[in-house]
């Protein structure tokens, strides 16, 4: 069974097409409220740096971290001293940053991992962590059907859905601050609908590459069509039924709470 870092060490996935101006405009909305006495930063799950750049032009201290290899090699042609090693097991000391951030991370981890990875980012921040995750994502919209094996996953590996009242009770010994919400504003289809589509084969599109079965490693072919039962219960609704809209991200400043 192929493991997550299988899929993200995908050459494909950290190409140039990567630093998109959707991406840009990720990062710097990311920093709109970066506290001003932030001094030293770790940038966890750095992907490609985006973010990690874009805070080293203000922060004099920025350390990026991922666990997979691909990317890390452009963040080291920023000049960011970058290292690879797990969310849950960081090699750095206690309150060693005045941040640590995570960006578009946690929302990939299972429950277990995620509460290791949250208990490491607060041991290793001294003031704040700030998370970004996607804002009340409706799951099943990414779900991909293996061509191969049948399998049903999330296209990008999601396993929790995000919200205010979530991301408020995510931090151990550190007190929500701050949210704040960014990103083109998308319409959530409610997943009960999104189920029946996809008993008619309305599955996720995926260009080969950019996504892989976890029970069997494929990253090739996948069901996706569109017909008469996808477009009735999936377009329709989306055209006439008053959806809600949401932005794409919530961003959470998390600060210390002293003793």
């Amino acid at each position: 069974m192929p493991e997550a870092r299988d899929f993200y060490e995908t050459e494909v996935l950290w190409t140039e097409n990567y630093w998109t101006e959707v991406e840009r405009d990720r990062a710097q909305h990311t920093m709109d409220h970066l506290p001003e006495d932030v001094t030293s930063a770790l940038d966890i799950g750095c992907g490609a740096g985006i973010v990690s750049r874009e805070i080293a032009k203000r922060v004099a201290r920025v350390v990026a971290l991922d666990f997979a290899r691909n990317p890390l090699r452009q963040v080291h042609g920023l000049g960011i001293p970058a290292i690879q090693a797990n969310a849950v097991r960081i090699p750095f000391r206690d309150a060693a940053f005045d941040l640590v951030m995570a960006t578009e991370v946690v929302e990939h981890l299972g429950e277990r991992e995620r509460r290791e990875a949250l208990r490491e980012f607060a041991r290793v921040s001294r003031r704040y962590v700030l998370l970004t995750v996607p804002y009340r994502e409706v799951l099943q919209w990414h779900w991909a059907k293996c061509a191969e094996c049948g399998f049903v996953f999330h296209v990008t590996r999601h396993t929790q859905s995000y919200n205010e009242r979530i991301l408020a009770g995510l931090l151990d010994g550190f007190a929500l601050t701050r949210t704040w919400t960014f990103g083109p504003r998308e319409k959530r289809i409610p997943a009960f609908l999104i189920l029946v589509g996809q008993a008619f084969g309305g599955y996720a599109r995926v260009k080969p590459g950019y996504a892989m079965c976890p029970r069997c490693g494929n990253n090739l072919r996948f069901v996706s069509r569109t017909n008469l039962g996808t477009h009735v219960v999936l377009g329709v609704p989306d055209r006439i039924l008053p959806l809600p809209r949401h932005p794409a991200v919530i961003a959470a400043l998390f600060t210390k709470a002293w003793e």
